[in-house]
Parts: C-alpha cells; sequence; structure tokens
C-alpha cells in the first residue's frame, strides 16, 4: 500500500508540449540503453542512453504520432519519476514533471522496477554465490520489493491525478533466461540460478500488475519465449553486450507490439500501421 499522503508532482519549469500525443517514462529498458543512439541527441538524451530503437519509436512509426520519451537509465521511482535524477554532470528533471507539459497527451506507458528493487545488483550477488536464495539475500530482496511498492503507489496516485486522464500502460518485465542458460557459464550463472531470479521477476511483475488494477490502468505483461539469452535469436544482449540482459533492437519492437496489442484492446488509439517484425 502506499502512502496515506501521497507526495504531489508539479508541472515545475515544464516545456509546453501540446502536440505530443504519447509520452513514455521509465528506466533504461524504455531508454533502449545499449542500442542505437538518436541522430540528434541532446544532452539529457546522451545522459540517459536513450536510442532511436527503443519502443517508443516504434510506437510512434505504428501509430503516427508525436511520441515523448523521457526514459533514463537508472532512473527509480523517487530519482527519475517523481524527483530528479543525476547522470553525469547532467541534471534530469523529474520525468512525471517533464510529462505534464504534454497536456493533450491520451496515452502514457510507464516501465519502472528494476532499479528500485536494484535488479542489477541482485544479478551481480546471485553470479557470485554459490545460491541466490540464501537467507541474506532474500531478506534484502524483499526490503527492495517493500520499498518499491510504497514508492509505486505514491507514483500511481500521481498518475491517476493527471488532469487530462490519459490510458495508463504499466509494462512488466521480461524474463531474460530462458531453459537453456549455457551460454552464461562463464559468467557463474546455472538453470537453478536463474530459477531464483525468474521468481523474484515475478514477484515484481506481481506488483505491477496489482497496482495497475488497482487504480484501472492497464498492465501490459512482457514476453520473450523462444528469444530468450542463449537462443538462436536473443531479443536480450548478451553478457559482452553494451548492455547485458537488456532488450536489443528486437526485444524493444516485441515490446512496442505488446503495448500495441494492449491498446487495441482497450480501443486507445486505433493504429494507423503496424512495424513489421
Amino acid at each position: 500500500m502506499g502512502p496515506s499522503t501521497p507526495t504531489p508532482v508539479q508541472a515545475v519549469g515544464a516545456p509546453a508540449r501540446p502536440g505530443v500525443q504519447a509520452v513514455v517514462l521509465g528506466d533504461s529498458t524504455a531508454a533502449a540503453i545499449g542500442n542505437a543512439p538518436l541522430d540528434d541527441p541532446t544532452a539529457a538524451d546522451k545522459a540517459c542512453g536513450r536510442s532511436k530503437d527503443a519502443y517508443a519509436v516504434y510506437l510512434a512509426a505504428a501509430n503516427n504520432w508525436n511520441t515523448l520519451n523521457l526514459a533514463c537509465s537508472g532512473a527509480t521511482i523517487r530519482e527519475g519519476l517523481l524527483g530528479s535524477q543525476q547522470r553525469g554532470t547532467t541534471r534530469v528533471p523529474p520525468q512525471l514533471s517533464a510529462a505534464m507539459g504534454a497536456t493533450k497527451a491520451s496515452v502514457i506507458i510507464v516501465s519502472v522496477g528494476a532499479n528500485d528493487i536494484r535488479w542489477s545488483t541482485l544479478t551481480a550477488l546471485c553470479a557470485a554465490a554459490d545460491a541466490c536464495d540464501d537467507r541474506a539475500s532474500t531478506a534484502y530482496f524483499q526490503q527492495q520489493i517493500a520499498a518499491f511498492t510504497t514508492a509505486y503507489y505514491d507514483l500511481l496516485d500521481n498518475l491517476a491525478a493527471l488532469p487530462q486522464n490519459p490510458r495508463i500502460l504499466i509494462n512488466g518485465y521480461y524474463n531474460p533466461f530462458g531453459e537453456n542458460v549455457d551460454c552464461l557459464k562463464e559468467q557463474n550463472i546455472t538453470a537453478a540460478k536463474a530459477k531464483v531470479l525468474k521468481s523474484r521477476l515475478e514477484e515484481l511483475n506481481s506488483v505491477l500488475r496489482q497496482g495497475a488494477q488497482t487504480f484501472n490502468f492497464t498492465a501490459v505483461p512482457q514476453h520473450f519465449d523462444g528469444h530468450r539469452l542463449c537462443s538462436d535469436q536473443p531479443f536480450v544482449q548478451g553478457p559482452d553486450a553494451n548492455a547485458p540482459l537488456h532488450p536489443n533492437a528486437a526485444g524493444e519492437l516485441a515490446i512496442a507490439l505488446a503495448d500495441q496489442q494492449a491498446l487495441s484492446r482497450t480501443g486507445t488509439p486505433t493504429p494507423t500501421a503496424q512495424p513489421t517484425p
């Protein structure tokens, strides 16, 4: 449950963007870190690792939208979406505050949670340890998921208060690990460890889904079945890539297609075209 008095976010200094139809908020998954950079990036784009392969770009092309991608690598709810975020020498304004300038946006898509629960730290600890489900790491994870849940409901309160009443999509997280983890032997990831990490992602996704349902938002599960790490055509960047475990361009397209299908089911909006995988 969230706090009894949610922290309100104000559009302080947010430039007016009346021509924007859709906004994406979130972390490195939504920024598409590790993929091709934008053709004409701003300082914030560079600092946040925003890519022209981001699912926001595919959705813009499919629907003929002007889409504003505010996602930033390393973003959490408190430092990124509801509060400002320091990326190197660049101070990135709160994403939700910036989104408030898009007063005509009918769709807002959110991808957040992995940084809040310290997913990269959990994965690194899992790789280094003999087992991933010992008492210490389990207690650490439970502490992180509890703190995330409080912040998440604070975010949902703020999204529900937006005056234009946009359609809100909450993206879940994909499981990057398939049944075969042979390509991760050097990283000390076994099938047993991958199973533990999968269970923790499922718990995060459960919190995301339940929160979305509570606020009558749309939860969008993400599945990379058949295209996980160690497969012939993975949708995930490998351990030696620029951004390991993050979606590659094909993975970003898969997320865009899941969001497009969710929008089509809810009738918001009618697409003008479909991206081709």
